[in-house]
């Protein structure tokens, strides 16, 4: 917030976005480990084997690894395209603003 007060927006974006990427994972797992239990354990255990506690464990465990390794990601290449936007936009209205001077000193 103290970044946003002081208006370094860009800062404070890239902040919110590793905030909410490093905490999201937690409802993107609910999404992955639901179909990934039923293909896993169907297929290491067909019915009516009881499914051990320590393997919904292992496999409730990667599954969270795995959607925090994913949203990290995809939070940190969001970052990377907006930085590259940001830059190609202020290459844009330099550019701009030098043809204008140019302009201006020569006519």
């Amino acid at each position: 917030i103290r970044m946003a007060r002081s208006q370094k927006f860009q800062l404070h974006q890239k902040w919110m976005i590793r905030h909410v990427s490093s905490g999201i994972w937690v409802a993107a797992q609910r999404f992955i480990a639901f179909p990934i239990c039923i293909a896993v354990l169907k297929v290491t255990h067909p019915p009516p084997v009881e499914i051990s506690q320590y393997l919904q464990s292992q496999v409730f465990g990667g599954t969270g690894l795995a959607a925090m390794i994913i949203c990290i990601t995809l939070g940190e290449w969001l970052i990377h395209r907006i930085s590259v936007k940001t830059r190609e936009e202020n290459v844009a209205k330099r550019k701009k603003t030098d043809l204008v001077l140019l302009q201006n000193a020569t006519g």
